[in-house]
């Protein structure tokens, strides 16, 4: 008896070892899965705190340009209003979007006309069928929609293991704005285009990649060659060369204890911004 049970489990445990080089295999062979990468320490940026938000600024979740030596920067929610504040967090203006009814405003980003895209576009729970994005001029006085939808979901929510429709992150590049995914569900970072005129679109899915962080903001640098990832522990450094996409080398910065990051600025084409929901800014400073 004894002997039948031990040769049971020795057929299991084969069978099972089977299985999991299989899926390794498999996972190995899919195009998507990151191999080719660099982990740069943090030895190699110094990474610093340099201010503190006012206190009104009490969750960060975007960061952008507002002049040569201050920033806009917005609260995670259904806050309306957009902060000056300079590199110490010091309050330098306020200004009220009074047209604009976010639900979960996550991220902001900037063109070369000084227009700002405002993203409300949190999607927790993966059952909103009202995501848009606020296109506001350089003064404020004007303001446009762009409403969109994901083109590869189907129930709201999906269920859990597809629960991939949660956005945090996105950029202005060449006349389209590009929107990342946060991954929940299978860790798979997702990449959409939308055009930046006002209207009703289908997100087009360009790209896709499995990142081990969730992404909560992401930047692209003065000279449009570099895109950054922000993650809670880490930054993601991807090339871009004319288009972007998750297929180029990448690089990844690992950071120290930061906190809930959720913002992220270039400043040049190196040293980066970053903020985080307990009012603390972050200076990344290339050695």
């Amino acid at each position: 008896m004894v002997s039948l049970i031990r040769n049971k489990v020795t057929k299991l445990g084969q069978s099972l070892a089977h299985w999991l080089v299989l899926i390794f295999i498999i996972t190995s062979c899919d195009k998507d899965f990151p191999f080719d990468f660099k982990t740069i320490t943090t030895g190699q940026y110094k990474i610093k705190i340099i201010g503190k938000l006012d206190k009104k600024i009490d969750e960060s979740s975007g960061i952008t340009r507002a002049t040569d030596s201050t920033f806009w920067t917005h609260n995670d929610g259904p806050d309306n209003h957009l902060y000056e504040i300079n590199r110490k967090g010091i309050l330098k203006s306020e200004v009220e979007i009074s047209k604009a009814k976010f639900v979960d405003f996550e991220e902001i980003c900037s063109d070369q006309q000084g227009n700002h895209y405002l993203g409300d576009f949190g999607n927790n729970n993966n059952k909103r069928k009202n995501l848009r994005i606020y296109k506001v001029n350089s003064n404020f006085s004007k303001i446009d929609t762009i409403h969109f939808s994901y083109p590869d979901q189907y129930e709201f929510p999906p269920k859990k293991a597809f629960k991939n429709f949660d956005c945090e992150a996105f950029i202005y590049f060449n006349g389209h704005l590009y929107l990342f995914s946060k991954n929940r569900g299978n860790k798979k970072v997702k990449l959409y285009q939308l055009p930046t005129k006002a209207g009703r679109y289908k997100a087009k899915l360009l790209d896709s990649i499995y990142l081990t962080g969730m992404i909560t903001s992401a930047s692209i640098n003065p000279s449009q060659t570099k895109l950054a990832l922000l993650s809670y522990n880490s930054v993601y450094l991807f090339a871009i060369d004319n288009q972007v996409s998750l297929k180029s080398h990448y690089k990844v910065i690992k950071l120290p204890q930061v906190g809930q990051v959720e913002g992220i600025l270039f400043i040049n084409d190196k040293d980066f911004l970053i903020t985080n929901e307990a009012r603390k800014i972050f200076l990344a400073k290339a050695k």
